[in-house]
């Protein structure tokens, strides 16, 4: 991914900076020298680029470093998960101390809402939905509500952040930064509806229970068969 690139890249570059400065590339510069090779080896170094490509990299990676996608791709809950966003939309504020180009955030936050989305189906696979009573339906909603609400409060504030950028610079792509709907947008409509369903059943299955309610004789309660068969299909 993007964050395991730019790391990856910042340690190939090290690496290649320790080998041009070892012992054996200097001797074979300083013999070019010698032999009045001035072009070679002034060209060995403007061509290579190394310099600059590592300048580059160690200030993409002020942001790259402790990045914490850990937590989400780790993440058991949803309230784990929703914290873990928050932490990262924190983390990504840090753009503002680099030159991390504004297209490349905008794709990164995509790749993150991807990861978003598949720890949420994850998550939310582990409950069989329609077999949970409805109050334990609607703490499983309202815990991923405060998911999509964190999501979307810390979408739009990074993004306001990405167009301050760009409007300093000038920069003709601030329309890059519009707005799109997320990878998880259809499993949040979908839950959405669950929750009318499940509402609306709830609502009849109280209703059928207060017309055929239990009755009292001789002391005992009892309930109709029918009326026990009736209240039996609602659940």
């Amino acid at each position: 991914n993007e964050v395991s690139f730019w790391l990856s890249l910042e340690r190939a570059l090290l690496q290649a900076k320790v080998k041009r400065e070892s012992a054996e590339v200097n001797l074979t510069l300083d013999i070019l020298k010698f032999k009045n090779q001035f072009i070679a080896t002034t060209r060995f170094d403007s061509d290579t680029g190394l310099d600059a490509a590592l300048t580059r990299v160690l200030n993409y990676n002020q942001l790259m470093k402790d990045f914490p996608l850990s937590g989400l791709l780790g993440a058991l809950d949803l309230d784990s998960v929703r914290v873990s966003l928050a932490a990262i939309f924190s983390h990504l504020k840090r753009i503002k101390i680099t030159n991390y180009p504004v297209p490349r955030a905008v794709k990164l936050v995509q790749c993150i809402a991807r990861d978003l989305n598949e720890q949420l189906r994850k998550i939310l696979g582990a409950y069989n939905i329609m077999q949970l009573t409805f109050p334990e339906f609607e703490r499983v909603y309202e815990s991923a509500r405060k998911v999509f609400a964190t999501w979307d409060h810390e979408d739009e504030t990074f993004r306001t952040i990405l167009r301050e950028m760009l409007a300093k610079k000038k920069d003709s792509e601030i329309k890059s930064v519009r707005r799109v709907n997320p990878e998880h947008r259809d499993l949040q409509d979908h839950l959405d509806e669950l929750l009318t369903f499940r509402r609306a059943h709830n609502q009849l299955r109280s209703v059928i229970s207060r017309v055929l309610k239990p009755k009292q004789k001789d002391g005992e309660t009892i309930i109709d068969p029918q009326d026990q068969a009736a209240i039996d299909e609602v659940d």
